[in-house]
């Protein structure tokens, strides 16, 4: 999808969501069900939060009440469910959850900016969304912010209102759901807006594919966009945010993960980063890199810079084929961030270690509004091995020093991958930029195309 959606819908209040263009036509899709109270072939098998022991804390799924909700310019119906946790400790006071899941199929118009002309939307998304939020509790506290002269910036100019979001969700656990997969849907792709997690696949008992989604919250930024303050740049100082967790699983089908394809060898990529503007990673054959654009406010409420977090996990076998390297033996990552606003590009920090059959590299400390991420891997004698992480450690966790050397792996034969081009646009609105890549990208209707 050319932009991940800004805003979880059940978390925002009084931010404004966006409303469902014209000419789009609305279909009914479900929410995905616990397995326990249906007999279909997509429902969510399990929902389990681990502490920073280890410790498992079941959510067990209760109370269903009728709903229905838009995402994606897609209608979406079904049961919710609140997932009780027992023993859970949240800013809300309460020990429960909201879990959404949704699949938009391939050939459905996912359409990402307010009021978009169908012809712009994304029909080639095969991909399942899944976002997890607190439940109830008190009413929050009205947002701050600092550097304006009114927090009443939301509502409309007649009647201008506080503004308000929903709660953190708690940032002392790992979140970890289990899916039943569609029968044909093969996951090659996942992004993760959060702090980090991993993929695992399995199988049930009665052979139905399986998929886990571990995953950490993060504190992601956002300016509002309301009447009394319409379309912020990304200078804004009516900057907010919120501790969450979601997921985006794409298939081998998905237009934005084929290039995977000749070298996923049935595993998954996974990209995590505590942004909610940014498309899909994709390669680039030009650079042999993997690229990915962000997207943030360029300051913090307070006025301080606003940085991020930016995590791969690669299988072992795919960064062989795609970079010809053999990680094994010494390795040099570059991870680099060009800033086009000012036209200036920096390296960056990493981390990196291999954990059971995946290589995974972590970066941070670089800035918003939109830097554009190249990641990339070259067998140098210059370099290092990649450490070795204990397998059952929950989290990858980055590790700069030397350990164990891993068993030397087979020199690769490179192969050519079969990727897709991509490009990026800028199209402004008055202040407001967005960047927009993808095979044909087109500007949002009332979007202009910046040369």
């Amino acid at each position: 999808m050319a932009l991940l959606a800004l805003l979880s819908t059940l978390s925002i209040i009084f931010l404004g969501q966006p409303s469902t263009s014209a000419d789009v036509v609305q279909v009914n899709r479900p929410i995905w069900q616990p397995c326990t109270f249906v007999n279909t072939s997509t429902c969510i098998q399990s929902f389990n939060l681990v502490d920073r022991t280890g410790k498992v804390l079941p959510a067990t799924p209760k109370s269903p009440f009728e709903s229905s909700y838009n995402f994606g310019y897609q209608n979406f119906v079904g049961n919710l469910y609140h997932w009780d946790v027992p023993g859970l400790k949240q800013p809300n006071g309460n020990s429960e959850l909201f879990l959404t899941a949704e699949w938009f199929p391939l050939g459905t118009p996912y359409c990402w900016a307010p009021n978009q002309a169908l012809n712009t939307c994304d029909y080639g998304v095969d991909s399942i969304r899944i976002a997890i939020t607190p439940f109830g509790g008190s009413a929050t506290p009205p947002v701050h912010f600092p550097l304006l002269p009114s927090d009443r910036i939301c509502g409309t100019v007649a009647s201008p209102q506080l503004c308000y979001h929903g709660w953190d969700l708690s940032d002392q656990y790992q979140y970890q759901v289990t899916l039943k997969m569609p029968p044909n849907f093969s996951v090659a792709m996942m992004v993760g807006e959060g702090g980090g997690g991993f993929v695992t696949k399995s199988v049930a008992s009665d052979g139905s594919p399986l998929v886990t989604l571990t995953g950490a919250p993060a504190l992601k930024t956002y300016a509002v966009n309301s009447e009394v303050n319409p379309n912020p740049d990304d200078q804004s100082k009516a900057v907010t945010g919120g501790v969450s967790l979601t997921f985006y699983v794409q298939s081998t089908v998905s237009q934005e993960a084929i290039w995977t394809n000749g070298c996923n060898g049935g595993q998954t990529l996974s990209f995590w980063r505590t942004s909610i503007i940014g498309n899909t990673p994709f390669w680039s054959k030009e650079d042999d890199s993997i690229e990915m654009q962000m997207g943030g406010p360029h300051f913090l409420a307070d006025g301080s810079l606003n940085t991020g977090l930016f995590q791969i996990q690669v299988p072992v076998t795919m960064a062989q084929c795609l970079w010809g390297v053999d990680l094994g033996k010494a390795i040099k990552a570059t991870v680099s961030a060009t800033y086009a606003a000012s036209g200036t590009s920096e390296i960056l920090v990493t981390t990196a270690n291999i954990r059971s059959s995946y290589y995974v590299l972590t970066s941070s400390g670089f800035h918003y509004s939109s830097p554009l991420l190249k990641m990339k891997l070259q067998q140098d004698a210059s370099g290092s091995i990649p450490p070795v992480a204990p397998l059952d450690s929950p989290t990858p966790t980055p590790v700069v020093t030397s350990a164990a050397t891993p068993a030397p792996v087979p020199t690769p034969t490179p192969v050519t991958v079969k990727s897709v081009l991509k490009k990026s646009i800028t199209c402004a609105k008055g202040k407001n930029i967005k960047v927009i890549s993808g095979t044909a990208p087109k500007c949002p209707s009332g979007y202009v195309l910046k040369k």
